[in-house]
């Protein structure tokens, strides 16, 4: 693929729309994950969610909450440090759209994300090994490859899947250590969500009308990685 290619498949639709059309596809995924887990393996579907037997929302808005704040102090710090290379580009409409979708769709998204990975496979491999190692090595590394099609490796180069499967080490092991994925889904959507809302730049996979846009040099300092959403 020529250099710019994917990147410019992005620019081809306003960010909005393109942003809606992407997280639709999670909409019908997790449809789709439901159907397989209650039609094909007749379990419930909380059961893919948490050992216990209702889900524990407290937990889930503990997590959502604390990476939420921490999120947006690093990226009101970075606005701060470096506002050569972050600037405001707030327009209220397409914020308010931009809002909307992201407050409905992104938590889909990300729940998608998690009950596949840190639920459904991670159960299916721990079946298939009967230890904890094995589903958490599996799922992290395949939770990293997932992002192998988005624009930023090809700024940033096959060493940012380190940021991915290390998240993906992260979120399996609290799934494991709390026999539940409440927490995993709650940091997973604070971390989407406020990246959606207050950053974006030409090289992400969700290029949106936020807050801040960062015009900088593409990189893989420690910023890097606490920019990257998706």
């Amino acid at each position: 693929m020529p250099e710019g290619t994917s990147t410019n498949f992005y620019k081809l639709f306003d960010s909005n729309l393109l942003l809606f059309l992407m997280l639709m596809s999670f909409v019908f995924g997790l449809l789709g994950l439901y159907l397989v887990v209650k039609k094909y393996h007749n379990q419930s579907f909380i059961s893919l969610i948490t050992s216990r037997f209702k889900v524990d929302w407290h937990r889930f808005f503990v997590s959502f909450t604390i990476w939420a704040i921490i999120s947006i102090i690093m990226i009101l710090g970075q606005f701060l440090a470096a506002t050569e290379h972050i600037k405001v580009q707030f327009q209220l409409y397409p914020f308010l759209i931009l809002f909307l979708i992201s407050v409905v769709l992104i938590p889909i998204q990300t729940s998608m994300e998690e009950l596949l990975f840190r639920g459904y496979l991670m159960q299916g491999f721990y079946n298939l090994s009967q230890n904890k190692w094995f589903p958490l090595v599996m799922t992290s590394l395949l939770f990293g490859l997932l992002h192998i099609a988005n624009p930023e490796i090809e700024k940033l180069g096959y060493s940012i899947l380190i940021y991915y499967i290390g998240t993906g080490f992260f979120l399996g092991i609290i799934t494991l250590m709390d026999e539940g994925t409440e927490l995993a889904l709650g940091f997973h959507a604070a971390n989407n969500l406020i990246a959606a809302l207050l950053i974006t730049s030409d090289f992400t996979v969700f290029q949106t009308h936020s807050v801040f846009k960062d015009y900088s040099e593409p990189n893989l300092n420690l910023e890097a990685f606490f920019l990257k959403k998706n």
